[in-house]
């Protein structure tokens, strides 16, 4: 049985992002010790994840920078979990945040007692973390990188409804506004789907803050120039991917509207044995797309099927 080869592969450096990326980038490598929040927006599949992880690559020797946590993941659906998540990814050697691994290993023991935790001591648990994180933001520039915060809404949606979520959320989201702006030293990276549900409240906040900056990013599809690049920079890890006429990777751009995931299935496609000539309704036709003339199709539903196609393959 033939293995289906299952996904393209990734470009060594993100392509068509370089204005966001030099926002980082200077954000990082800020002298002033400010503090930066930098929001990344867009849809499904357009590259925020890749974005931000792209971005924290360019942090100097000197910047401490933490995992990317995703909101969607249950360990950060509370603020202890998340708090936990920071201290464990920004010390993994469990050198610092010394008095916070002592106040919280100390609730979970009576917890697990069966004891209940007041509000109080988990409020007090929260600014043992900040002491503790003040501490090392003073010795060195830190970096953190939050995804999936469309889940951080003002109301609760039906599917948080039904998982019981929405009052965690709240709580997270609460946390996000009351603490991120007030981080000393600190650059945070975020990213989600829109209406990005906290930027409004995060600019305002840091407006009223006289050492934390905003700036937000509405991320759309690559460019025609970056899109030539984005399979250029395939094509020198795959050399079947040389076989693709300019013009109709170019029919691929319209098609995709420069969206990577959907660039990225085409490619995908082709390297599973599709030939890109037929990927598109009708057979593509060099006069038509130039004049822009394309026939009207659910792309996401055309690629997916012609994926579902080869799957029955194997």
């Amino acid at each position: 049985m033939q293995q289906l080869r299952p996904f393209a592969p990734q470009t060594p450096h993100a392509v068509g992002r370089d204005r966001e990326l030099q926002a980082i980038k200077e954000a990082l490598e800020n002298p002033g010790r400010e503090t930066a929040i930098l929001y990344f927006i867009g849809p499904g599949g357009i590259g925020k994840t890749r974005l931000i992880e792209e971005g924290a690559k360019l942090a100097p020797p000197a910047v401490l920078v933490g995992p990317v946590i995703d909101l969607y993941h249950a360990e950060a659906h509370s603020v202890a979990g998340l708090q936990q998540l920071l201290a464990d990814g920004l010390d993994q050697q469990a050198a610092r945040f010394v008095a916070y691994r002592a106040k919280s290993a100390d609730i979970e023991r009576r917890r697990a007692g069966g004891v209940g935790i007041p509000p109080e001591e988990r409020a007090a648990l929260t600014e043992v973390f900040l002491q503790d994180y003040q501490d090392l933001a003073s010795q060195q520039r830190l970096a953190l990188q939050f995804d999936t915060t469309e889940l951080i809404q003002r109301e609760s949606d039906r599917v948080q409804e039904v998982c019981g979520l929405e009052t965690s959320y709240l709580e997270i989201r609460n946390w996000l506004l009351q603490v991120l702006p007030s981080l000393p030293n600190t650059v945070v990276l975020l990213a989600g789907r829109p209406p990005a549900p906290l930027r409004e409240e995060l600019r305002a906040l840091a407006e009223q803050s006289g050492a934390c900056s905003f700036q937000d990013f509405e991320l759309g599809g690559l460019s025609p120039t970056a899109c030539a690049a984005y399979l250029a920079e395939l094509q020198e890890q795959e050399p079947r991917l040389l076989d693709i006429p300019e013009e109709v990777w170019a029919l691929a751009w319209q098609y995709s509207e420069g969206h990577p995931i959907r660039l990225s299935l085409v490619i995908d496609l082709i390297l599973n044995g599709r030939d890109i000539a037929d990927l598109f309704p009708p057979h593509y036709e060099a006069s038509a797309a130039s004049a822009g003339n394309l026939p009207v199709v659910d792309i996401d539903r055309y690629l997916i099927g012609n994926y579902s196609a080869i799957l029955t393959q194997y």
